[in-house]
Protein backbone atom coordinates (compact mmCIF):
# COMPACT_ATOMS: atom_id res chain seq x y z
CA UNK A 1 0.00 0.00 0.00
CA UNK A 2 2.79 2.40 0.91
CA UNK A 3 4.61 1.77 -2.37
CA UNK A 4 1.38 2.49 -4.27
CA UNK A 5 0.79 5.76 -2.43
CA UNK A 6 -2.19 4.45 -0.49
CA UNK A 7 -0.95 5.99 2.75
CA UNK A 8 -4.29 6.27 4.55
CA UNK A 9 -4.97 2.58 4.01
CA UNK A 10 -1.44 1.71 5.12
CA UNK A 11 -1.94 3.76 8.30
CA UNK A 12 -5.22 1.96 9.01
CA UNK A 13 -3.56 -1.45 8.65
CA UNK A 14 -0.75 -0.21 10.88
CA UNK A 15 -3.26 0.77 13.55
CA UNK A 16 -4.61 -2.78 13.48
CA UNK A 17 -1.09 -4.13 13.89
CA UNK A 18 -0.53 -1.76 16.83
CA UNK A 19 -3.57 -3.21 18.56
CA UNK A 20 -1.88 -6.61 18.41
CA UNK A 21 1.69 -5.42 19.12
CA UNK A 22 1.65 -2.17 21.13
CA UNK A 23 5.18 -2.90 22.35
CA UNK A 24 6.84 -2.21 18.98
CA UNK A 25 8.15 1.33 18.48
CA UNK A 26 8.80 0.75 14.77
CA UNK A 27 5.07 0.16 14.25
CA UNK A 28 4.23 3.51 15.87
CA UNK A 29 6.90 5.17 13.74
CA UNK A 30 5.66 3.64 10.49
CA UNK A 31 2.04 4.49 11.27
CA UNK A 32 3.15 8.07 11.94
CA UNK A 33 4.91 8.15 8.57
CA UNK A 34 1.80 6.99 6.74
CA UNK A 35 -0.44 9.34 8.70
CA UNK A 36 1.84 12.25 7.81
CA UNK A 37 1.72 11.38 4.13
CA UNK A 38 -2.07 11.08 4.23
CA UNK A 39 -2.58 14.41 5.99
CA UNK A 40 -3.42 13.00 9.41
CA UNK A 41 -1.07 15.32 11.27
CA UNK A 42 -2.55 14.95 14.76
CA UNK A 43 -2.38 11.16 14.60
CA UNK A 44 1.12 11.27 13.17
CA UNK A 45 2.36 13.48 16.01
CA UNK A 46 0.68 11.25 18.59
CA UNK A 47 2.15 8.03 17.19
CA UNK A 48 5.60 9.52 16.62
CA UNK A 49 5.57 10.76 20.21
CA UNK A 50 4.79 7.24 21.42
CA UNK A 51 7.55 5.78 19.21
CA UNK A 52 10.05 8.25 20.67
CA UNK A 53 8.96 7.41 24.21
CA UNK A 54 9.72 3.78 23.46
CA UNK A 55 12.96 4.36 21.55
CA UNK A 56 14.72 7.74 21.51
CA UNK A 57 16.35 6.88 18.19
CA UNK A 58 13.04 7.57 16.46
CA UNK A 59 13.53 11.28 17.14
CA UNK A 60 16.71 11.38 15.05
CA UNK A 61 15.16 9.28 12.29
CA UNK A 62 12.19 11.62 12.03
CA UNK A 63 14.36 14.71 11.67
CA UNK A 64 15.44 13.69 8.17
CA UNK A 65 12.69 11.29 7.08
CA UNK A 66 10.97 12.69 3.98
CA UNK A 67 7.74 10.98 5.05
CA UNK A 68 7.35 13.81 7.55
CA UNK A 69 7.86 16.59 4.98
CA UNK A 70 4.10 17.27 4.73
CA UNK A 71 4.03 18.24 8.42
CA UNK A 72 7.56 19.50 8.96
CA UNK A 73 6.34 23.09 9.53
CA UNK A 74 3.74 22.00 12.09
CA UNK A 75 4.75 23.40 15.50
CA UNK A 76 3.90 20.20 17.40
CA UNK A 77 6.06 18.12 15.04
CA UNK A 78 8.90 20.64 15.23
CA UNK A 79 8.78 20.61 19.05
CA UNK A 80 8.68 16.81 19.13
CA UNK A 81 11.75 16.31 16.97
CA UNK A 82 13.55 19.13 18.79
CA UNK A 83 13.05 17.30 22.06
CA UNK A 84 10.16 19.30 23.46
Amino acid sequence: MYDRGRYGEAADVGLELLAARPDQPYLYYNVACCESLSGRTAGAVEHLHRAIEMWEGCRELAKNDSDFDPMRADPSFAALVAGG
